[in-house]
């Protein structure tokens, strides 16, 4: 049987596919390891255990249980690229309690995500946000959704956390991971984002953030032992090591951070500025006293004087340059008859102007019009834009005018919850001003 011919459709073009939907939108920041908050130790049933199953290690998964640490723990060498764990120990020591860092990137949810987590051995079972969780079928595989929490919450499901962080004195790209189960650890973490960048449920509160960002601003991580109270109707006061989170940085750093690239206050040293040319020395002892202007420390010379006369070479008689002569004006005709002033002169053609009139000064007591501003055609109507426009404001004269004209619109427009937020914000800006 023939093979029919095949037939190529030259018009057509095939669409040309780079991305995949629903796989190439997902990112994750580069992991070089993970930096733990304390160690495994035996349990009971170890022995039995490594007899079994494990012949070869110390401990595993199932007969150990953590125990936490006031310093952060490091892998081993196998946990990590190579040269990564011998940069660590020689940076931060074998037991460090502080650790220097930025945030990568502005997402949070990539450096600081955070959830209620069931696992089942190494399995993640079920993951949850307190509303809706997603749990994976044990007989199929496949994932479907609950409601959340369940009756698993506190029996197996517990919050649980993942700080990503750069070690930017060991590596500036990629991050190091850091897992917590402590609610206040997660507290904590929260709340100094907010307070150096803003919350991102509000966005006029990064206008009132330290420093406007979270990412690649220098940090510090400590671990410091502070006295908390167990869960529960008996709670006891006990201590542990907590995230305590700050920024080394004086009030002069805090503003350079928010005006320039943060990543470049990171390097030693100060920043090259380009000098500028030396000022002319104008007091030297030589033109101290010179009575003319000077320029660059020497004084300016007059002018060549105007040349007068024939410029004449000296051994040959040529006449190298003529001296410049007014030129006559014409002579007034003697048989013109004499300038009659009584003639009138005739009026200019209608729309002429020959000599148009001056402006006439404002009248006495005419008050002068209203200086107008950025905002004056169109006021802003939200919560946001007022505080921006607020903060732009750099004169008493404007913060009294626009003051006066924004009250209808908070009072009107502006939530109640809000209202108070915008008014302390104006507040504050009136206490800069006068």
């Amino acid at each position: 049987m023939a093979r029919p011919a095949r037939v190529f459709n030259f018009a057509t073009q095939r669409p040309h596919t780079t991305s995949i939907m629903g796989l190439s939108q997902t990112v994750q920041l580069t992991r070089l390891g993970k930096i733990h908050l304390g160690i495994k130790k035996a349990s009971s049933k170890n022995a039995e255990c490594k007899k079994k199953n494990h012949p070869s290690e110390p401990i595993c998964m199932y007969c150990s249980y953590p125990v936490q640490t006031d310093y952060f723990v490091f892998g081993g060498p196998g946990d990590y690229p190579p040269g990564i764990h011998e940069a660590l120990v020689k940076e931060y020591g074998e037991k460090p309690k502080s650790l220097q860092f930025y945030f990568p990137t502005e997402n949070r949810a990539l450096v600081f995500p955070h959830a209620l987590k069931f696992y089942k051995g190494p399995r993640l079972w079920c993951r949850g946000d307190n509303q809706t969780a997603t749990r994976i079928d044990e007989k199929t595989g496949g994932q479907f959704s609950v409601n959340c929490p369940c009756e698993h919450l506190g029996a197996g499901c517990a919050p649980r956390a993942s700080l990503m962080i750069a070690l930017y004195k060991v590596k500036v790209s990629g991050v190091f991971q850091l897992d917590t189960g402590s609610i206040h650890n997660i507290i904590r973490t929260n709340s100094f984002m907010n307070e150096i960048a803003g919350d991102p449920a509000h966005p006029e509160t990064t206008h009132q953030s330290l420093l406007r960002r979270i990412s690649y601003v220098p940090l510090t991580l400590s671990l410091i032992p502070q006295q908390i109270m167990t869960p529960g109707p008996e709670g006891k006061a006990v201590t542990k090591p907590l995230w305590v989170f700050t920024f080394d940085g004086d009030g002069r750093q805090a503003a350079m951070l928010r005006q320039r690239d943060a990543i470049s206050a990171l390097l030693p040293g100060q920043p090259e500025m380009a000098a500028l040319p030396p000022a002319p020395d104008d007091r030297r002892d030589d033109v101290r006293d010179a009575t003319g202007p000077t320029l660059d420390g020497k004084p300016l010379t007059p002018p060549d004087e105007a040349i007068e006369g024939d410029v004449i070479d000296g051994e040959t008689g040529e006449v190298l340059q003529e001296a410049v002569k007014d030129a006559p004006g014409p002579e007034p005709d003697p048989k013109a008859p004499p300038y009659d002033r009584s003639v009138p002169v005739e009026a200019p053609a209608q729309g002429e102007v020959p000599f148009p009139e001056a402006e006439k000064p404002a009248a006495e007591g005419t008050p002068p019009p209203p200086p107008t501003y950025p905002w004056t055609n169109k006021l802003p109507q939200d919560a946001g834009s007022i505080v921006q426009t607020v903060n732009a404001i750099k004169s008493r004269d404007e913060f009294d005018a626009f003051k006066a004209a924004i009250e209808p619109i908070l009072a009107e427009k502006v939530k109640p919850g809000m209202r108070k937020a915008v008014e302390n914000v104006i507040t504050e800006k009136q206490a800069e001003l006068y």
